[in-house]
């Protein structure tokens, strides 16, 4: 469950007996981000979403391409609050915007799911 802590433990198994070795760890999983919401004002662009059970910060990928962010994509910014301003939009483009939360454990990261994409075009 989302926020809680978990424990893994991992031991090989041979063909007639187990093994002593074990491996556990212990982690807390992250919720998944739901709507994310964009606005348009004067010459900005505000992404907004609701915070997420289990999450410290939140990587936010936004570009001109609708292509989703994958794993391994270096996300545009991470922030600790559930929103943000991109100032200066380009005009009469379309945004293309996917967030994803990031939890603790101790000095280890875990990440969640990138969002839904959401899109705007920029009028203003």
């Amino acid at each position: 469950k989302a926020g809680k802590k978990c424990t893994y433990a991992v031991r090989p198994i041979a063909k007639v007996a187990y093994s002593t070795v074990e491996t556990s760890v212990k982690f807390i999983r992250v919720g998944a981000i739901g709507k994310v919401t964009l606005k348009n004002t004067a010459k900005k662009l505000t992404i907004s979403w609701a915070k997420v059970t289990g999450a410290t910060s939140y990587e936010v990928y936004y570009a001109t391409s609708s292509k989703k962010p994958t794993a391994s994509t270096k996300p545009t910014k991470t922030v600790t609050a559930t929103s943000l301003t991109v100032k200066n939009p380009t005009k009469n483009k379309t945004y293309y915007v996917f967030v994803r939360p990031v939890g603790k454990n101790g000095s280890t990261k875990t990440y969640g799911d990138w969002s839904a994409v959401a899109k705007l075009k920029i009028t203003k």
